[in-house]
Order: C-alpha cells, then sequence, then structure tokens
C-alpha cells in the first residue's frame, strides 16, 4: 500500500509525464568539448531541412515572456537568424561575445559584428550574445569554415561573424527577462536559490526559513 509521500511523488511524476508525452527527444553526443559550435555541427543531420533553436544550459532566464517565443516572433517576421542579447556593465563585457549594433526597433538591432571576449576598451557596445539563438541550416556551411582556436575549439560567434563579411543579415534582440548565468559557482548558487524562491509551492516555506536565519 502506497504511503502518502509515496502518492504525492507519484501524482507529480505522472503529471509531468503528461506535460512531456508531446514531445519527441532525441540526442547526439559530443566526445570531446570542442566548442558550441562543434556541439552544434554535431547536430546536422537532425536538423539540416528546418530553423532551429539552440540553447546554452548554463544560461537560464526569468521573466513573464518565454524567451524563445520572443526570438521566434522576430523570427517569424524577418525569416533571419535571431541572436539573444542582454546589456552587461562595462567592467564584464570582456568576458562575453559583444556585439557592434544598428538599432532597427524598440529592442531589435541589426548587428554588423561580433567581438569574442574583447580586450579591455575595445567592445563595441555593452549588448551581449546570451546563449539564447534562433538559426537556419545555412550556418551549418559556415560552422565547417571556422578555424579551430588554439584550445581546438569551434565557437558559433566566428561562424556568424564569417556569415556578417558575406553580407547575411543576423538580428539580435534585447530580451525581456532577467538573466541567471550559471557558469561560475557564485552565479550558479545565485541562480538556483532564486529558482527556488520563486516556486510557488516551495519558494514561501524556503523564504520563511531564511529569515530566520543568523
Amino acid at each position: 500500500m502506497q504511503s502518502r509521500k509515496q502518492k504525492e511523488l507519484l501524482d507529480k511524476l505522472l503529471k509531468h509525464e503528461k506535460e512531456y508525452n508531446v514531445i519527441n527527444f532525441s540526442s547526439v553526443l559530443q566526445a570531446s568539448p570542442r566548442g558550441d559550435g562543434d556541439a552544434i555541427l554535431k547536430a546536422k543531420i537532425q536538423m539540416a531541412k528546418e530553423p532551429f533553436a539552440v540553447l546554452f544550459a548554463d544560461d537560464i532566464f526569468a521573466g513573464k515572456q518565454p524567451i524563445l517565443g520572443q526570438l521566434k516572433n522576430i523570427f517569424a517576421t524577418s525569416q533571419k537568424l535571431v541572436v539573444g542579447l542582454k546589456r552587461v556593465s562595462p567592467d564584464r563585457v570582456y568576458s562575453y561575445g559583444v556585439v557592434k549594433v544598428e538599432k532597427i526597433a524598440n529592442r531589435l538591432y541589426k548587428i554588423k559584428d561580433i567581438i569574442e571576449k574583447p580586450s579591455p576598451g575595445k567592445a563595441p557596445s555593452d549588448l551581449v550574445a546570451c546563449g539564447r539563438y534562433v538559426l537556419t541550416p545555412e550556418v551549418f556551411s559556415y560552422l565547417e569554415k571556422v578555424t579551430a582556436n588554439v584550445k581546438g575549439e569551434i565557437i558559433l560567434a566566428q561562424a556568424l561573424k564569417l556569415m556578417l563579411e558575406d553580407g547575411k543579415i543576423i538580428y539580435g534582440y534585447d530580451l525581456e527577462g532577467e538573466w541567471l548565468e550559471c557558469g561560475k559557482i557564485a552565479d550558479w548558487l545565485k541562480s538556483n536559490l532564486r529558482a527556488c524562491l520563486e516556486h510557488p509551492e516551495y519558494g514561501p516555506g524556503l523564504r520563511e526559513w531564511i529569515k530566520k536565519q543568523k
């Protein structure tokens, strides 16, 4: 006979099972960490016929509007590659792929250049790529042209840069929502805590517990 705790857990699992029944999953393996561009190339066979989204797992977002939904809306109108952007402080831009842009409309930009991890003082703006993209199969041929860096990595930003040099149009959208980074241990802890505090079931109790800590 199931205990109350077992029943609660089973009910939660069944609820999520129903939510995911409409989604089909497949996977490919990147045998060694050779950069984000190499990881995308591994999916060429699966994604060579239609536009697709790329999400970096160490970047999550909190907000009212789904992040991919924002990018899909831009793509639906333009049928061009779209890069998710966020603004960061000048002392942090050197850690990211920074874009040079021409403003098109509110939050929407035409990307003119991409500088991967620029030297201090060399960043063309405070807008950086933040791990969300809508790409087209055309990107695969450019990824195959990219020369690996000193670490042996194929970098997506370099493929996008080659596309821009060929006159391809790439849009950038300043995403609505809070960017919760997880690339560093301190950021990962903060992002997890934020997500826990916002949880509708466990958040209130966790907030009360934190208040009692001295």
